[in-house]
């Protein structure tokens, strides 16, 4: 369901050229299998829909990689302990 969802949207948007940000802490293929293997117990044709939204990334996005920490949390570190 949920990739299913996101696939739809990123779709649509890929269609029709809008611009879209996209933050994510996996890489394209971590986020493909961590899509299925969330939806695999639900629903088994969503499968191939959650392997395509790391492809549409690609072809709708200009994908930049930041190393490093927690930068909401900046100076909070307190709160966590």
């Amino acid at each position: 369901m949920v990739g299913e969802q996101v696939f739809v949207v990123l779709n649509y948007r890929y269609n029709h050229g809008l611009q879209t940000i996209i933050t994510t802490n996996y890489g394209l293929k971590a986020l493909a299998e961590r899509m299925v293997t969330a939806t695999k117990d639900k629903d088994s044709g969503n499968d191939v829909q959650c392997r395509r939204i790391p492809s549409r990334i690609c072809g709708m996005c200009h994908i930049s990689w930041s190393e490093g920490g927690t930068f909401g949390c900046k100076g909070r570190e307190a709160i966590w302990s």
